[in-house]
């Protein structure tokens, strides 16, 4: 599954790394795609292994505010 969402507080591409490499960390989640202008965060991810409220979590823990 493929979900779009949101991310609020990325501002480099250091932010861009960490999240990919955050997200791409999490039992079921496979391509993580980061779009700084847009503040977009693009996740391909297994639904039965992994919620998207648990891959929403991971990038709020680090600090950024994803709708």
């Amino acid at each position: 599954m493929k979900k779009l969402l949101t991310v609020h507080g990325m501002t480099s591409e250091g932010c861009r790394k960490l999240i990919i490499n955050e997200v791409e960390k999490l039992n079921g989640v496979g391509r993580v795609s980061v779009y700084l202008p847009r503040q977009l965060v693009e996740v391909d991810y297994d639904d039965k292994a992994i919620s998207f409220a648990e891959i929403k979590k991971k990038i709020e823990n680090h600090g950024y505010d994803p709708m």
